[in-house]
């Protein structure tokens, strides 16, 4: 609960710092709730929401993003969003994206959950549920070979790329109460 970014890191040159968050609450900053820029950033068992500015923005850093709750960051006036991946080069490890929950979060354009720019390498983005306010327009970026999303739930508009993907329907669950129901054709790898 703060003016401007909950967690802020940069790294300057070749030291990066490092940055690392278990069992966190980032919550209801005007900024993002982590910006990294040339970071080695660590993010796991935490819970990223209400941001203003955008969930997770991390330009040229490495990072391991796990089971995670990323709910309703960014806003419907702005380019912010649940999480951006800009100038991700080559040489950067780890990139790992995975199981973590993503609901109800807002932009003005483009996708409002997941953007990938300037990616150079391919990101491990999977096991993931990714879940939208409405049908129309995508919940992450398509169209970039780098950034694929593989074994994920992604809605409820339809995500056509990568592989092994379900659509499923979310009915009733709020930000408080996230759930999938008992029928629904979940087999995450």
């Amino acid at each position: 609960d703060a003016t401007g970014d909950g967690v802020l890191c940069t790294g300057v040159g070749v030291t990066r710092p490092t940055v690392t968050l278990v069992g966190t609450t980032v919550r209801n900053n005007t900024g993002s709730g982590v910006e990294a820029s040339n970071c080695i950033v660590t993010i796991t068992g935490s819970t990223v929401s209400g941001n203003i500015g955008g969930g997770i923005s991390l330009t040229a850093s490495s990072f391991h993003i796990a089971n995670n709750f990323l709910i309703a960051n960014g806003n419907g006036t702005s380019s912010s969003r649940g999480v951006t991946f800009q100038t991700i080069a080559s040489g950067l490890t780890p990139t790992t994206f995975v199981f973590n929950t993503m609901f109800e979060n807002l932009t003005s354009s483009g996708p409002r959950s997941v953007f990938c720019s300037s990616v150079d390498k391919v990101l491990t983005l999977r096991n993931n549920l990714i879940w939208g306010v409405a049908n129309d327009r995508d919940e992450v970026t398509v169209g970039d070979a780098n950034c694929v999303h593989t074994y994920s739930v992604v809605g409820p508009k339809p995500y056509t790329e990568g592989t092994n993907n379900v659509d499923i329907v979310v009915a009733g669950a709020t930000r408080e109460n996230l759930f999938l129901s008992a029928t629904d054709p979940v087999n995450l790898h």
